[in-house]
């Protein structure tokens, strides 16, 4: 089933989901309002203070039930509630004939995720995981120069998610963390992983995984290794990536987004083997919002119906990659990774 609309259809939009980062959500749709981006917002939360307190801070509506929203009049809904919750009102949501955002990860289990894919096949609506690293400027720009080649071959990824916090009793940094990193890897190299090994250790919530290690190995012989981490006290909060290449390697920290250091360091073994150290150097990149910017390619999708960058199907294979990883803890191994789209 295939659904159309026109560039200049009026694009309806409800949020489900006001907590913590609903309330960014809510924000940057009340400035796409404004902006003009979008023509009508209503918001919705079981927790009616919360949604009451945000309606009152935006000057927004607020639906009395849900039932309101996927028999209501928008066009698009973007679902902000736990992840346990996601397939089952995502799928209602567009069995309504709606579109829909929803927050990363996509679903509970790839199962739940393969059901929600199935469902936006079949009814023709837009299905979009809130992937946000995906608008990373700095990431997009790393991206593009390893499309160039101008780290050369990469040999290795190193991705760190380290900081010393409660953890969380929903999900454990697999899902909560691992799912941005194992995306990004993928998505830097252009392929799936082959092969996924990882350990973890739960340290104060049982069930509940605090720390994980996650090798990827993927087909062109470049590895990925992964740290996630909520029971890290050394140091500051840490959110680093770095892409060591055989030519130049190139360092992304998070907590600075407008930046990316390239390292002209490496071995070179043109003539025998020789350390080179042509040092360093910082490239700028142009600030946008990350989420900003994905909830404006949502509303893209939801006009041009072109796929976001941030599709159904990296919603669905990060959680595939995840589950994965949580089966070779399970077995002690490394094991094949069978993407199933």
């Amino acid at each position: 089933m295939v659904s159309t609309r026109s560039s200049g259809d009026a694009v309806r939009v409800a949020v489900v989901g006001t907590g913590y980062w609903g309330r960014n959500h809510v924000r940057v749709w009340r400035e796409l309002l404004d902006e003009g981006a979008i023509d009508d917002l209503v918001l919705f939360d079981i927790h009616r203070p919360t949604v009451e307190r945000l309606s009152r801070d935006f000057g927004l509506p607020v639906a009395p039930d849900m039932d309101s929203i996927v028999h209501g009049d928008a066009d698009a809904v973007d679902i902000i509630t736990p992840t346990a919750t996601h397939a089952e009102m995502g799928i209602e949501v567009m069995r309504a004939g709606k579109d829909l955002f929803v927050e990363k990860p996509m679903a509970q289990t790839a199962e739940e995720a393969r059901r929600m894919v199935a469902v936006a096949e079949e009814t023709g609506r837009i299905l979009m995981p809130g992937h946000i690293f995906r608008y990373h400027g700095a990431l997009n720009a790393l991206h593009r120069m390893i499309r160039r080649g101008d780290l050369g071959e990469v040999l290795q990824i190193h991705t760190h998610r380290t900081t010393l916090r409660i953890p969380r009793t929903d999900m454990g940094v697999l899902l909560a963390l691992g799912i941005h990193d194992v995306d990004i890897c993928a998505h830097l190299l252009g392929e799936m992983p082959g092969t996924i090994y990882c350990e973890t250790q739960e340290n104060h919530v049982e069930g509940i995984e605090d720390t994980a290690f996650i090798l990827l190995s993927f087909p062109g012989g470049t590895k990925a290794f992964i740290h996630e981490s909520w029971t890290y006290p050394v140091g500051e909060k840490t959110r680093r990536l770095a892409v060591i290449g055989r030519r130049m390697s190139a360092l992304i920290d998070y907590l600075r987004p407008t930046e990316i250091v390239i390292f002209d360091r490496r071995i070179d073994e043109t003539d025998g083997m020789a350390l080179r150290d042509e040092g360093h150097r910082a490239e700028m990149v142009t600030y946008a919002e990350p989420l900003a910017e994905e909830l404006r390619d949502f509303v893209r999708a939801v006009r041009t119906r072109e796929p976001p960058a941030s599709d159904m199907r990296v919603g669905l294979l990060s959680v595939e990659m995840i589950e994965a990883a949580a089966r070779s803890v399970g077995e002690g191994r490394p094991v094949t990774f069978s993407p199933s789209i």
